[in-house]
C-alpha cells in the first residue's frame, strides 16, 4: 500500500512539473517581455478567432462562390490590424496586391472551371504572402528566389510560434487572473447542464411531434465526420492566423540579402557564344521552306511547338541565371541581346505553329489556350530581362510579378471555356447545318471538357440539343450531371452555375 501511494505521489509530482514548465518559462522572463506577450495576446486572440470562424463559414468546402470576396476583405482587414499592432504603415504597392486578390476572388464566383478556381485561390495566397513580405521587410533588393526562401521561413516560423501562442496565453492568464477561472466555469456549466438538457429535450420531443421531427431532421443531417472536419479546419485556421501574425510581429524575418558569388564573365561568354551559334542557325533555317512531301504538316506543327516552348522556357531561365551570377560587361550585353532576340524568334515560331495546328484541325482546347497564354507571358518576361540587360538597376521581379498578375487576372476573368465553345461551335456551323455522327461526337466531347461557362455559347448557337447520324445530343444532361453535387444557396452561389441552370430551364 505504501508503494502504491508513493507511485501515485511520484506521478502527481511529474505531472505538476510538466504542467509548470511553460509557466516557468513565462515567469523567468522580464516584466517588459511578459507585458509584450500580454499586449500581443490581447491584440491577436479575438481577431484570429473571428477570422478562423469566418474561414470555416465562408470558405470551407466552398472555394468558388460569392463568399470569397468578403473572405478576402476580412483577411485584408485582419492583416491591416496586425500591421498596426506591429507599428507598421502600409507601403506603396500594397494597393496593387489588394486589387489582384479582389479580382481573383471575383473570378471565383464568375467561373466554373476547376483549374481556374484552383489557380485563383493559390494566386490569392501567393499575392497575400508577397504583400505581407513587402510591408514587413525591406524587399527592394529581393529577387524571386529570395521571396520563396522568405515564404518558407514564414511557414517554419508559423510552426515555431505555436509555443509562443501558449506562452502568450499563460502570460495573459497570469497578468489578469481571469483565464483559468473563466475556462473552468465554462466547462463546469457545460458539464452540469448536459444531463439536465438531455432530459428537457426528451420531454419537449415527447410533448410536440413537430419539434421532435425537426430535431430528428437536424441530427440526421449533422454527421460526426463532417462536423469533426469542420472543427479541425476552424482550429487550424485560428492557429494559422495567430501564429503567422505572431511570427511577423516578432520581426525575426531578415531583410538583408547575401551577396551572391559572382563567376568570371568568360564562363558566360563562352556558354552564350555556343548557344547563339546554334540559335542563329535555327533562326536562319526558319526562312527556308521544307521540301514538299518530306514532313507531316500537322505533326510537325504540334511537336515543333512543344519543343520550342521548352527551349523558350530554358532560355528565360538561362538569361536570369546569367544576370544574377555574372558580372556586367559590354560583350556580355551584346551576346545576351542576341540570345534574347533568338528566343523571341522561337516564341513567335512556336505561336505560329500552334495557330496553324488549331486552324488545320479547327478545334480549340483549354490546354492550347493555356500554352498560347504562356508564350505571351514568356514574351513579357523576356522583355523585362532585355531591359535589365541594358540597365542592371531595373526591378525585374516587381515587373515580372505585375506582368504575371495582370495577365493571369485577364485570363481568369475572360472565362476561356466560353470562348473555346464559341469558336468550336462556329466552326461546326460553317461545315453545314446537317450534322453527322462525328459532329455529334464532337459536341458531346466539347460539352464534357468545358465547364458551365460554356452554357451561354451552346444556347446562343442553338446547340442545346442536336441529332445526326442516328445519334442524339442533349446538353442539359451533361450540365445537370456536373451540377448534381453543387447546390446553389446564399453561401454557395456561383454566377456561372446559376446562369447554366437558368438557360437549361428556359
Amino acid at each position: 500500500m505504501d508503494n502504491v501511494e508513493s507511485l501515485e505521489d511520484m506521478w502527481k509530482r511529474e505531472a505538476a512539473a510538466a504542467s509548470l514548465d511553460a509557466v516557468g518559462t513565462v515567469s523567468e522572463e522580464s516584466e517588459e517581455a511578459r507585458a509584450e506577450r500580454v499586449r500581443i495576446w490581447k491584440g491577436l486572440a479575438l481577431p484570429s478567432l473571428a477570422l478562423g470562424l469566418l474561414s470555416s463559414l465562408l470558405v470551407y468546402g466552398n472555394p468558388a462562390s460569392v463568399t470569397m470576396l468578403p473572405f478576402v476583405i476580412a483577411v485584408v482587414i485582419f492583416c491591416r490590424h496586425v500591421m498596426r499592432l506591429a507599428g507598421i504603415s502600409v507601403k506603396r504597392g500594397s494597393a496593387f496586391c489588394l486589387a489582384v486578390m479582389l479580382l481573383l476572388a471575383l473570378s471565383d464566383c464568375l467561373t466554373d472551371n476547376a483549374f481556374i478556381i484552383f489557380c485563383n485561390n493559390l494566386g490569392i495566397c501567393l499575392v497575400l504572402a508577397v504583400g505581407l513580405l513587402h510591408n514587413f521587410c525591406d524587399d527592394s533588393r529581393w529577387q524571386l528566389g529570395t521571396y520563396f526562401a522568405r515564404m518558407l521561413r514564414c511557414a517554419g516560423g508559423t510552426i515555431e510560434s505555436l509555443g509562443d501562442a501558449v506562452s502568450d496565453l499563460l502570460a495573459w492568464k497570469k497578468a489578469t487572473g481571469k483565464g483559468s477561472k473563466t475556462a473552468l466555469s465554462v466547462l463546469a456549466g457545460a458539464a452540469i447542464s448536459a444531463p439536465l438538457l438531455a432530459l428537457v429535450i426528451s420531454l419537449l420531443c415527447s410533448a410536440d411531434e413537430r419539434y421532435a421531427a425537426q430535431l430528428g431532421w437536424l441530427f440526421g443531417h449533422v454527421q460526426a465526420a463532417p462536423a469533426a472536419r469542420v472543427c479541425l479546419f476552424t482550429l487550424a485556421a485560428i492557429l494559422a492566423s495567430y501564429c503567422t501574425s505572431r511570427f511577423l510581429v516578432k520581426r525575426n524575418l531578415p531583410s538583408e540579402v547575401k551577396e551572391k558569388r559572382q563567376f568570371p564573365a568568360a564562363v558566360a561568354l563562352t556558354m552564350l557564344t555556343l548557344f547563339c551559334l546554334v540559335y542563329v542557325s535555327f533562326v536562319c533555317s526558319q526562312f527556308v521552306p521544307p521540301p514538299e512531301g518530306t514532313v507531316s504538316y500537322a505533326g510537325t506543327a504540334r511537336e515543333g511547338f512543344f519543343q520550342l516552348l521548352a527551349v523558350s522556357i530554358i532560355n528565360v531561365i538561362i538569361v536570369q541565371a546569367v544576370l544574377a551570377r555574372f558580372g556586367d560587361c559590354i560583350p556580355l550585353k551584346v551576346l545576351l541581346s542576341v540570345f534574347c532576340a533568338c528566343t523571341y524568334v522561337m516564341i513567335a515560331s512556336a505561336a505560329l505553329r500552334m495557330f496553324r495546328y488549331i486552324g488545320h484541325y479547327g478545334q480549340l482546347t483549354f490546354l492550347r489556350v493555356l500554352v498560347l497564354w504562356t508564350l505571351a507571358v514568356l514574351a513579357l518576361l523576356l522583355a523585362g530581362q532585355v531591359v535589365q540587360v541594358l540597365s542592371r538597376r531595373f526591378p525585374l521581379f516587381r515587373y515580372g510579378f505585375a506582368a504575371v498578375c495582370v495577365c493571369y487576372a485577364a485570363l481568369s476573368l475572360a472565362r476561356p471555356d466560353y470562348w473555346i465553345a464559341s469558336y468550336n461551335l462556329s466552326r461546326l456551323e460553317q461545315d453545314g447545318m446537317k450534322l453527322d455522327y462525328r459532329d455529334i461526337a464532337e459536341l458531346e466531347m466539347l460539352a464534357r471538357k468545358t465547364s458551365c461557362d460554356a452554357a451561354p455559347a451552346f444556347a446562343r448557337s442553338g446547340r442545346l440539343s442536336a441529332k445526326g447520324g442516328g445519334r442524339e445530343f442533349f446538353y442539359r444532361d451533361t450540365v445537370m450531371e456536373k451540377l448534381e453535387d453543387r447546390p446553389l444557396s446564399l453561401r454557395t452561389w456561383n454566377f456561372s452555375r446559376a446562369r447554366a441552370r437558368e438557360l437549361l430551364q428556359e
